[in-house]
């Protein structure tokens, strides 16, 4: 499980440094997420440039 969360947090990471790269006016696809793991919870948004 441990292996799983730690996919999760690099992909929100990877999908974090593409949103910010993103300019300001562009559109967006947003992916919201909520993930509990063993009893310990991830929630987040990460967007993606449209």
């Amino acid at each position: 499980m441990a292996k799983r969360l730690v996919a999760v947090l690099a992909l929100s990471f990877g999908l974090s440094l593409v949103a910010a790269t993103a300019p300001a006016s562009a559109a967006s696809i947003c992916i919201d997420y909520d993930i509990s793991i063993n009893g310990q919870g991830q929630a987040g948004s990460q967007c993606l440039p449209g």
